[in-house]
Order: C-alpha cells, then sequence, then structure tokens
C-alpha cells in the first residue's frame, strides 16, 4: 500500500503523486541547488529522516529522504551527477540555514506543490 498524508482539507496523496508534481515544477526552479527544497517538501508530507550526503569534489550537501517503511525519495538525477559521502541525518534547521536563499526557495516551492495538490484551497475567497 503507497503511503498517504492528509494535506489540506480531506484530500490525501501519495508518495509517488508528491513526486510527479516536484518533477513536474521542475523546470520553475532551473539552476542551482535544489535536493534541499525538495527534501523539505517530502517531508512536510511524509516526515521520515532528512538525509545529507557530502557531494565530493564539490562544496556542498546533497539531501534525501527515507520515509518510515525504509523508501528512500532521492532526486539526484535531476540535480546533479556527482559521487557523494556517506549519508547521515540532519534536520530541517541545518538545511533551512544551509544558505541564504534556502528559506525563500523552499516556501516558492511549497506554495507551487501546495497549489498543484490542492486547487481548490489556492483560490482566493472574498
Amino acid at each position: 500500500m503507497a503511503e498517504t498524508t492528509k494535506t489540506k482539507g480531506d484530500s490525501k496523496v501519495s508518495v509517488d503523486e508528491l513526486i510527479g508534481v516536484l518533477q513536474a515544477l521542475d523546470k520553475d526552479f532551473i539552476g542551482g541547488k535544489k535536493s534541499d527544497i525538495y527534501a523539505l517538501v517530502v517531508h512536510d508530507y511524509f516526515n521520515g529522516t532528512l538525509m545529507e550526503a557530502e557531494v565530493i569534489k564539490r562544496r556542498g550537501y546533497h539531501y534525501f529522504n527515507e520515509l518510515p517503511g525504509g523508501r528512500v525519495v532521492d532526486f539526484k538525477h535531476l540535480v546533479l551527477e556527482a559521487e557523494l559521502g556517506t549519508p547521515q541525518c540532519t534536520t530541517r534547521e541545518r538545511i533551512l540555514a544551509s544558505t541564504h536563499s534556502t528559506k525563500t526557495r523552499y516556501d516558492i516551492l511549497s506554495r507551487s506543490v501546495n497549489r498543484k495538490l490542492n486547487p481548490a484551497a489556492a483560490v482566493k475567497r472574498p
């Protein structure tokens, strides 16, 4: 059975549906680091463990998720082609503090995902 979680209202979303939405939105987030904000959004919906791995021969980290039940959600194929170091657990706070723009980029992506998954909730009511 696919993992599901409540979103706004009574709608539910599967891991695969959320992955599809993030992949569809990827064109809007061209360039720069993305694994950080993708991992945060997946964590918003499914909790689990936030993971990081140092990017070998580059400065920085790659982020991904290990969900309850052991499924790994990793967008490495969308964001980089590099060798990674040993993965370790990390925190939301560490990811959000990783660059000056992470919080802003995360807020934009989170709102975009919510609009895609809950179009009725995104419509402003008088």
